[in-house]
Parts: structure tokens; C-alpha cells; sequence
């Protein structure tokens, strides 16, 4: 029955003007199936393959319209994890001998940093058999020949991979980060930047053993993902030009949940001591225009 009625509800609300009506009755499920469709109908119009439109990794091909564990359009509209687009930047201005992403899925930030930093071999890491199948396709796709794809990361991997030089090293782990790092891995760590998304849902005392770990080696901020319904209110897209709140939401929206995403960034002390100059990685309020092009939403 309740198939049915999702079915039946994602068949009307593909109507602008059933939609119109139907947003005036408090009838539980409409506002997700009009999501739902909207997202549909947005992922068609990249026809097959697409190429992200903005933020740091825009012209990233996606040699297929799917995303392996997350939200595709945020992706293809290069507001995805925004919240992360300073701490990019700021690793711009370094160059790096390993980039390592643990937990890479189909290669959203192992291809596009691939791009970014030709020079860096990059080591990409999944358990799933899909997730390495498209991260490789996604290499292929866009001539990047400095992607190495893995299974499962280890500690040895990483006391290999982070031997002398600087590194970049993104994770994405789904809770296995807690075993994953400690005190040990984050001295070896001293010289590189690091990118971890924190699952203290999987265990609550995730977030404060690698603060306490890393922030000996670097400077440590903790930045905290924003509302779905906050990204819809502020991104703008000729895509979604003229939608209301709801449907905008569906293009920008990553699901995370109530529960806040936190993300540890770490950047290396000797940086202070060489005189780069440090961001703060807090993102403003950001808009994705026609162009591709992001930028402050107009007041």
C-alpha cells in the first residue's frame, strides 16, 4: 500500500499545477515525492554525462549520472560539501608528492584533486567493488593518469604512503577513521594537510580522540556541515530559477539528516613557522549562478 501511494504521488506531482494545489493540503509525503521528481528531472537534463559547474573541481566529467553512497546533483551543481571548498583553496597553495582519499566512491574528490594537482600521485581507497569500478571509469574519462585505485586502507597503507614530503589526505570512512588514525598515524602526519569526516554516530568518541591527536602536529578546526534546507534558501541556479524552497532543496540537497556532519581539517604547523598564510574555513554564504560561476547571493 504504501508503494502504491509514493507511486501514485510521484506520478501527479510530476504536474506543475498539481503540485500548486496539492502544496495547500497538509497531506504527509507530497513535499518528498515533489522532490524526488524534481531531482529526477534535473538529473535527465545532464543527458547521460555531465560535468560539474562549479567550485573547486568545476569541468569534472561524470562519465555516468551516478553518485556511489551520496547525492548526485550537489555534486554536478559543485555545491557538494561546501562547507569544504575553503580548506581546498587553502591546499591549493602547497603542492603535495601523495593525495590520499579513503572511502573515494565513484572519484568526486580523487579525480578532481587528481586534476588539481597533476603532479601528486593519488591513491584512492574503497571497499566496494562499484565504488573503484567508477572511480576508475571517472579517471579514464577525464585523462587523469595519476589515479591509483585500492580496496581497503590500512594503517601500514598510510605509514607507507605518508613517509617524507607533504600529503593530502581527504577520509571519508563511514566510522572505521576512529581505528583507522591515532597519535602514531597523526606525527607521521606532521608535514601534510588532512580532510576527515567524523562519524560520531558510529562511535560518539570519534570527533575528540582525533582532535586530541592531530591538534599536536597542527592547527585543527572543526567545521560543521549546513542545513539542507539553509543551502536551498541561499544557492541560486538558473536550473531552479523562479522554484520554490521545497524544489530548490531538492537540487542542493545532501540528506545528512538532523544530526550536523563534522569535519576535522588540519593543517601542519611548520606552515605558521614558513609563513603561509592560514584561512578560516568557514564558508560564505554562496550562490551557484547560470554561468557556473559561484558567488555571494545578491541582497
Amino acid at each position: 500500500m504504501k508503494r502504491w501511494l509514493k507511486r501514485c504521488l510521484q506520478t501527479g506531482m510530476r504536474s506543475d499545477v498539481a503540485w500548486k494545489i496539492a502544496q495547500h493540503f497538509p497531506v504527509r509525503g507530497i513535499n518528498t515525492a515533489r522532490k524526488v521528481v524534481l531531482a529526477n528531472r534535473l538529473i535527465r537534463q545532464f543527458d547521460g554525462q555531465a560535468v560539474v559547474q562549479a567550485g573547486p573541481f568545476q569541468g569534472l566529467i561524470y562519465p555516468t549520472l551516478h553518485a556511489n553512497g551520496s547525492e548526485l546533483l550537489p555534486k554536478l551543481f559543485g555545491t557538494y560539501e561546501s562547507e569544504l571548498h575553503g580548506a581546498i583553496r587553502a591546499a591549493r597553495t602547497e603542492s603535495f608528492d601523495h593525495i590520499v582519499d579513503i572511502g573515494c566512491a565513484e572519484g568526486y574528490y580523487a579525480v578532481g584533486l587528481a586534476r588539481l594537482f597533476p603532479a601528486a600521485k593519488v591513491v584512492a581507497f574503497d571497499i566496494s567493488d562499484r565504488a573503484r569500478e567508477l572511480c576508475r571509469a571517472m579517471a579514464a574519462a577525464n585523462g587523469t593518469t595519476n589515479v591509483e585505485v585500492r580496496a581497503a586502507c590500512t594503517k601500514d597503507d598510510l605509514r607507507r604512503l605518508a613517509g617524507p614530503g607533504r600529503h593530502l589526505v581527504i577520509s571519508d570512512c563511514e566510522g572505521f577513521e576512529r581505528r583507522l588514525f591515532d597519535g602514531e598515524i597523526a606525527r607521521q602526519l606532521a608535514e601534510s594537510f588532512v580532510i576527515i569526516e567524523m562519524h560520531d554516530h558510529e562511535d560518539p568518541t570519534t570527533s575528540a580522540a582525533l582532535t586530541a591527536w592531530f591538534r599536536q602536529t597542527h592547527r585543527v578546526e572543526i567545521i560543521s556541515s549546513i542545513p539542507d534546507r539553509v543551502k536551498a534558501s541561499q544557492y541560486q541556479s538558473a536550473a531552479v530559477e523562479g522554484r520554490d524552497l521545497i524544489e530548490k532543496e531538492a537540487a542542493f540537497a545532501e540528506r545528512r539528516g538532523d544530526t550536523p556532519t563534522l569535519w576535522l581539517v588540519g593543517v601542519p604547523h611548520s606552515l605558521r613557522r614558513s609563513g603561509t598564510r592560514l584561512r578560516t574555513f568557514a564558508p560564505p554564504s554562496l550562490a551557484i549562478d547560470g554561468t557556473g560561476r559561484i558567488a555571494r547571493p545578491s541582497s
